[in-house]
C-alpha cells in the first residue's frame, strides 16, 4: 500500500491523496463506469446518482447507493492511477475501464 501511496503522490498532490482517502458517500453526487478512451455521455458506459444528488440527472439515470460506493472503492483501490479532472471530479482508469466519482460541490 505504501509504494502505491508514493506513486499516486508522483500524479497527485499530497492534498488530493489524503482528500480522495477521506471521501465516503455523504460527499457523493454520482458516479460513472465506462469503456476508457470514449466519451462519458452514457452510450460506453451508466451514470449513477447517489441518494440526495443535487443535480437533476435526468430519468435515465438510475439512484444507486450500492454501485456508487462500488465505483469510489475501484478509484480508492487504485490510488496509483487516480487523478483529480478539477476540484469535484476525480477518476481512474483501470485496465479497459473509466471510474469517475462526481463529488457534491456544496458538500
Amino acid at each position: 500500500m505504501e509504494k502505491r501511496v508514493e506513486e499516486a503522490v508522483e500524479i497527485m498532490t499530497a492534498e488530493e491523496v489524503e482528500t480522495l482517502f477521506k471521501l465516503e458517500m455523504k460527499d457523493i453526487s454520482s458516479v460513472y463506469e465506462g469503456q476508457a478512451n470514449h466519451c462519458c455521455c452514457g452510450c460506453m458506459g451508466m451514470h449513477y446518482a447517489a441518494t440526495g444528488c443535487e443535480r437533476d440527472m435526468g430519468p435515465s439515470v438510475p439512484t444507486d447507493d450500492e454501485k456508487v460506493l462500488e465505483v469510489l472503492l475501484k478509484v480508492k483501490a487504485n490510488l496509483d492511477k487516480a487523478e483529480w479532472d478539477d476540484p469535484f471530479i476525480v477518476s481512474a482508469t483501470v485496465e479497459d475501464k473509466l471510474y469517475i466519482v462526481y463529488l457534491k460541490e456544496n458538500g
